[in-house]
């Protein structure tokens, strides 16, 4: 586990769990805190990242280029341990590298045997927390991915409420993405205007719109006291918003692919579905950045 406390953030990284940030607060407010009984149920918690299949597949299979492999629910790369390869304060910004270099010496490998090196970068600036991932192909094949994040977003005070300029979401039966995409306007659907979370009942995928800009702002949250702008490169083309009844927690999770993204490219529903493809020896990256105000 990593501690820190810089500027007006205070942070926990638990860095053999998949990089998870179980603990974020700035200034006096608590943004997220771990849900250890989830933790020990092996359900989601604090903020996971989700590589390379975020959210669900299908029957937890998927197909890609006529092989079919088996998946696992938010990937593969949610609980492994990272090797932390910077640590340190710098100019102006505080800066947490883990690597994982992913082979056939994981017992998981069959189940997506695409050699790579993911990369996570956590760097806090004065008003700022930014996320960023990097993924190297050194494998032979084409490596296909989607990458996104899990927050979970405090809300004990039932005071937060949440927006989002998204225009379209993608329709699901059972929690799956179909491919089919239907407008927003006038439905409950609607984000365009801050909305109370206690109010919603949403666990739904919002498809934003090609944005040119190398950061946009995706989603933005007001607590009574408090606002967090989220905004990230545009690989994250999907917002999921998961609003759970009877819980003091929400999410609002950047991705950069649908849910079962991997299924919904191999029946032709390629743009839509998100998966991202990186060549041999390339590398790609994204950001998200959590900006905060009072």
């Amino acid at each position: 586990m990593i501690h820190i406390e810089y500027l007006d953030f205070i942070m926990d990284i638990n860095v053999d769990d998949g990089m998870n940030i179980s603990y974020l607060s700035w200034k006096t407010k608590t943004l997220i805190k771990g849900d250890f009984q989830r933790q020990s149920q092996g359900h989601t918690y604090g903020m996971p990242l989700m590589f390379p299949t975020p959210n669900r597949t299908r029957n937890n299979r998927y197909r890609y280029k006529g092989k079919e492999y088996a998946a696992k629910m938010h990937g593969l790369f949610r609980n492994l341990p990272f090797m932390i390869v910077h640590n340190s304060e710098g100019a102006g910004d505080y800066r947490v590298t883990g690597a994982l270099k992913w082979d056939a010496s994981y017992e998981e490998f069959e189940k997506y045997p695409f050699e790579c090196i993911l990369k996570i970068h956590i760097i806090i600036q004065l008003d700022r927390l930014i996320y960023q991932y990097e993924i190297t192909n050194i494998g032979e094949a084409s490596l296909p991915y989607g990458f996104g994040i899990h927050p979970f977003f405090e809300n004990q005070r039932g005071d937060a409420k949440i927006m989002t300029e998204a225009k379209k979401i993608l329709e699901s039966q059972n929690s799956i993405n179909t491919g089919e995409i239907q407008e927003v306007k006038k439905t409950d659907y609607d984000l365009s205007r801050f909305k109370p979370v206690s109010a919603l009942k949403l666990d739904t995928v919002y498809m934003m719109e090609n944005n040119r800009e190398k950061l946009f702002e995706v989603a933005v949250i007001q607590w009574d006291d408090y606002q967090l702008s989220m905004r990230c490169s545009n690989d994250f083309s999907y917002l999921v918003v998961y609003t759970p009844e009877n819980y003091d927690k929400f999410c609002i999770e950047p991705q950069t692919c649908s849910i079962d993204a991997f299924n919904l490219y191999d029946k032709g529903y390629k743009e839509v579905s998100g998966v991202q493809e990186v060549g041999k020896n390339e590398t790609k990256s994204g950001t998200i950045q959590f900006i905060l105000s009072k």
